[in-house]
C-alpha cells in the first residue's frame, strides 16, 4: 500500500501489509541520504517483521504427480430434474483418490435425447501419484462411476 516515509523518495515507498496490519516497508532511499553516505545510483531498502509472518499457518499443498493424467469424456443421459452438481458429487464420492478432477463441459437436450432427459458431458481426469495407470486401472474407476450413476440416477451412457 502506498505510504510516505521520511527517509524515502517521495512517491517511491509503500507499507507492506498482511491481513490489514502493517508488517514492514519498502522504498527508494531519498537521494540526499544516499549522497550523504556516499552511495551512487538508486538505493532501496525494506524491512519486514518476520515474527508476524512466522505466526501464519502454512498452506497445505499437494504434490504434483510425476505420472500422466488420463481423461475420459463421457456423455450421461439423466432425467431433466437431476441437478448436474449431484452427478459431479456422486462421481467424486465413489471414484476414490485416483479421480483428480471432474468437469461438466456440456449440457444437451434435443435430437437423440429422450423427452424429459438431458445429456451431461463430463470429463473425468484419472491419475495416480505412485505409478502410470494402465487401461484396466482407468476402466475400473470409470466402471465404479458408471455403476453408481446408474444405480442412483438411472443414468446411462449416450450413444
Amino acid at each position: 500500500v502506498a505510504k510516505s516515509y521520511p527517509a524515502f523518495h517521495q512517491g517511491q515507498s509503500a507499507a507492506i501489509m498482511l491481513d490489514g496490519e502493517e508488517i514492514g516497508f519498502i522504498g527508494q532511499i531519498h537521494p540526499t541520504i544516499t549522497q550523504k553516505i556516499g552511495l551512487t545510483g538508486k538505493a532501496f531498502a525494506c524491512e519486514i517483521l518476520i515474527d508476524k509472518i512466522s505466526q501464519r499457518n502454512v498452506a497445505n499443498v499437494k504434490e504434483i504427480s510425476k505420472f500422466p493424467a488420463n481423461r475420459r469424456d463421457l456423455a450421461w443421459v439423466v432425467a431433466e430434474s437431476v441437478p448436474s452438481s449431484e452427478i459431479i458429487d456422486a462421481c467424486r464420492a465413489v471414484a476414490g483418490d485416483k479421480l483428480t478432477h471432474v468437469n461438466l463441459f456440456d449440457v444437451y437436450q434435443g435430437s437423440g435425447v429422450a423427452n424429459g432427459c438431458k445429456s451431461l458431458a463430463i470429463s473425468l481426469t484419472i491419475q495416480d501419484n505412485e505409478k502410470t495407470l494402465e487401461e484396466n486401472d482407468i476402466n475400473a474407476v470409470v466402471a465404479v462411476v458408471l455403476a453408481e450413476l446408474k444405480q442412483r440416477f438411472n443414468a446411462y451412457l449416450r450413444d
